[in-house]
């Protein structure tokens, strides 16, 4: 067999066309960097046009054309929330930040229960002051909560909620049917980890339905 025909076949190029990263959207390719890795001319939503390499769009490390980050500079300075104090910032930064971070970022570990599933922070929150504006300081010994769970981080859908009452909001409102099927699953011996991975649940909620105590949609 020649060396020719010993050579591995070329990764295929994922194509990231129409896909959104934050506040950009891929347009279409432009080249290589010096990495190597494929260059793709993106649009932000401020309608600057910019070149960004695909591992940075995949990773989270870019999410605009810098319009954000500049947005934030610029909020540090006028509340002054973000400084460092003797207990560090706020307590209404450190939560807007939480926010950002788990519906924008890959790589933040409550990706997946946040932005991964499609919940996502409404364009006037990606500013801190409205983000205080709106929700004024947050009392102590609550946290911010959605009102509904499958809903995005914005005015009218949030609240500051004390543990008791997000822990009665927690995402255990599933489908009668969807409960039904992780009950035979449950019958058949399924593991309760795989079924939680499976149905993007906690195993608290597995633990729920096995016990015949998770609500279901269309209950009050």
């Amino acid at each position: 067999m020649s060396d020719h025909s010993k050579r591995r076949a070329p990764i295929p190029l994922r194509d990231l066309t129409g896909e959104r990263f934050g506040r950009l959207v891929v347009a279409w390719p432009v080249g290589r960097s010096k990495f190597y890795d494929i260059v793709w001319l993106c649009c932000c939503d401020c309608g600057t046009l910019k070149p960004i390499r695909a591992a940075q769009l995949k990773l989270g490390e870019t999410n605009s054309c810098g319009c954000l980050r500049h947005e934030v500079n610029k909020a540090k300075t006028r509340h002054g929330h973000s400084r460092s104090k003797a207990d560090g910032p706020t307590r209404e930064y450190s939560t807007w930040q939480s926010m950002i971070r788990r519906c924008t970022n890959p790589q933040c570990p409550g990706w997946k229960n946040y932005g991964g599933r499609g919940i996502a922070v409404c364009g006037r929150w990606l500013i801190f002051d409205n983000f205080l504006k709106d929700m004024g300081l947050k009392p102590p010994g609550l946290t911010l909560e959605r009102i509904d769970n499958n809903g995005n981080y914005a005015p009218l859908n949030c609240k500051w909620a004390t543990q008791k009452e997000q822990a009665q909001n927690r995402r255990n409102v599933l489908p009668l049917a969807a409960i039904r099927e992780i009950r035979a699953w449950v019958s058949d011996g399924f593991n309760s980890v795989l079924l939680a991975e499976k149905y993007n649940i906690s195993k608290e909620t597995i633990r729920s339905i096995k016990l015949g105590i998770c609500r279901f949609e269309g209950l009050a």
